[in-house]
């Protein structure tokens, strides 16, 4: 009985010690991002959106999306559609109470014909976690305003909820 409570207690603060250092890993990564100036380029300027730097290219636009297609504890299916041929990237950030501001922990780059929806798979997400999904390659304004966000299915708790 004494070992386990022990297990417990060792489990309990390597929690509480890892959430610390998400939270102060967060906080350098904010202030970091606070007081870089990105420079100007040819093809855009670079945005930062929890914790992606996005390239911004204003040739490029979105037409549609992102659209959160089916999301499981570990998967989810974004959908987009771009009016030009174009590369770009998908961002997925992790959004919690640690890290509130966002850090990427996957990006996806995708070649996207123009006019033609397109779906982007992510693969190895937490259960139970808030994502938050942004693209680099396009113009600033899709940049800024078509951002999807979703949550995994939690394994743990069996209440699932269905929008129609």
């Amino acid at each position: 009985m004494g070992q386990t409570e022990s297990d417990l207690a060792s489990a309990n603060s390597l929690k509480e010690s890892i959430s610390a250092l998400e939270a102060k890993l967060s906080s350098i990564s904010t202030t970091i991002q606070d007081h870089e100036i990105w420079p100007e380029n040819k093809t855009g300027r670079i945005l930062t959106v929890a914790g992606a730097k996005l390239l911004c290219k204003s040739s490029v636009q979105f037409l549609t999306g992102p659209v959160i297609g089916k999301v499981t504890h570990d998967t989810a299916i974004i959908l987009i559609e771009i009016d030009k041929d174009a590369t770009i990237t998908m961002f997925v950030s992790l959004i919690d109470d640690d890290v509130p501001n966002g850090r990427v922990i996957s990006s996806v780059e995708h070649v996207c014909s123009a006019r033609i929806p397109t779906t982007i798979l992510v693969q190895n997400l937490l259960p139970g976690e808030s994502y938050l999904v942004s693209f680099s390659g396009v113009d600033r304004q899709s940049a800024e305003s078509r951002i999807g966000q979703f949550t995994t299915y939690d394994l743990e708790n069996n209440n699932l909820r269905v929008i129609r």
